[in-house]
C-alpha cells in the first residue's frame, strides 16, 4: 500500500494473514511537525498472492472492498472509495 497513486510516496505492507483495525494507530511520517498516519492515506495498492479486504471505518467497519491476489489498484479512486480505515491480509 502507498500514500500516492501509482504505487509511490510511503509504503506500508502487511503479511499474510495479519490485520490493522485502526490505521490511525500506524505512523506514515512528519511532515511540518505535524505526525501523519495511515489513515484515509492509502491512494494505490497492490497485492502478491494475497486476498486483501480494505474497509472504510475503522475497527472492519462501513464499506468493504475486496483486492485479489496480483491485481494492482493505481489509484484508490477507481474502486469509488471514500477512504481507508482498516485492512484485513485474508491469506
Amino acid at each position: 500500500m502507498f500514500d500516492n497513486v501509482n504505487f509511490e510516496g510511503n509504503r506500508l505492507t502487511l503479511g499474510r494473514g495479519l490485520q490493522l483495525p485502526v490505521l490511525s494507530w500506524i505512523p506514515r511520517g512528519q511532515l511540518l511537525g505535524w505526525k501523519a498516519d495511515w489513515d484515509g492515506a492509502i491512494r494505490s495498492m497492490y497485492s502478491t498472492s494475497s486476498l486483501c479486504a480494505y474497509y472504510e471505518d475503522a475497527g472492519f467497519g462501513g464499506a468493504i472492498r475486496i483486492v485479489g491476489a496480483n491485481l494492482n489498484v493505481y489509484d484508490v479512486g477507481w474502486l469509488a472509495f471514500g477512504s481507508i480505515s482498516s485492512v484485513r491480509n485474508l491469506g
